[in-house]
């Protein structure tokens, strides 16, 4: 656990550390925000020296949010965390790194946004494969709206079981989307792969990953949940 001796080193440290760009933030365990960037302000609508768990984005979950910190301070672990909040009216998949920070006598919780595709050994591990080789196709494509609920959550690293769970439908129809339609489509746009895993890894290349298809807004609810310990 990083420490500070007093608050101003620990705002210098801050201000240095995260661009405006990035989202971040510094809460009590009380969940009262004394740190933030000018994105988490503007994207979260966080501000400081009030109650994070009166926000309208985190105000849903915040059971869920007490339930995970109060694990995180008391084993003294840092955690990967997966929190889908209602942003703007649409719900959005954010994935944070919950961190322990001493400000002179007072322990408190620095939350950073991580990148989704550090969290898994699996993904490490895709990483570490030869490159997709894509070869030139003139070829078009249109992906239908049940296909694109199952690309999305593959991007977002969800098994198969958890996309037929999700989707009302069994694992052998998820396995036929995604081995008979999605990725003969992505062939047919040049790609090379044969294999689920290298289908997620250019599904969130194209993007498929970041926005949350309409079917799928009423079936995603808010919530929060450790994907890993520290």
């Amino acid at each position: 656990m990083r420490s500070f001796d007093h608050e101003l080193a620990f705002a210098v440290w801050f201000s240095n550390r995260y661009f405006d760009d990035e989202i971040a933030y510094v809460k009590t365990q009380t969940h009262e925000v004394i740190f933030a960037t000018s994105s988490a302000k503007e994207i979260l609508g966080l501000k400081s020296k009030v109650s994070m768990l009166e926000n309208n984005a985190f105000k849903p979950i915040k059971n869920q949010i007490i339930q995970i910190e109060n694990s995180i301070i008391k084993n003294m672990k840092d955690a990967v965390v997966m929190e889908s909040l209602v942003i703007n009216g649409s719900i959005q998949i954010f994935y944070w790194t919950k961190k322990l920070i001493a400000i002179g006598n007072e322990i408190v919780i620095l939350v950073e946004q991580t990148v989704t595709g550090e969290l898994s050994a699996k993904k490490l591990l895709c990483n570490q494969f030869k490159p997709v080789s894509r070869n030139y196709s003139k070829h078009q494509v249109r992906f239908s709206i049940q296909e694109q609920c199952i690309m999305y959550l593959l991007a977002n690293e969800f098994s198969i079981d958890e996309i037929a769970s999700i989707l009302f439908i069994s694992p052998g129809t998820v396995r036929t989307h995604v081995y008979g339609k999605i990725i003969k489509k992505l062939n047919m746009l040049g790609y090379e792969i044969d294999n689920k895993d290298q289908a997620s890894h250019i599904i969130e290349i194209l993007g498929y990953g970041q926005n949350i298809p309409d079917k799928l807004l009423k079936t995603i609810q808010p919530s929060s949940f450790i994907v890993k310990n520290l």
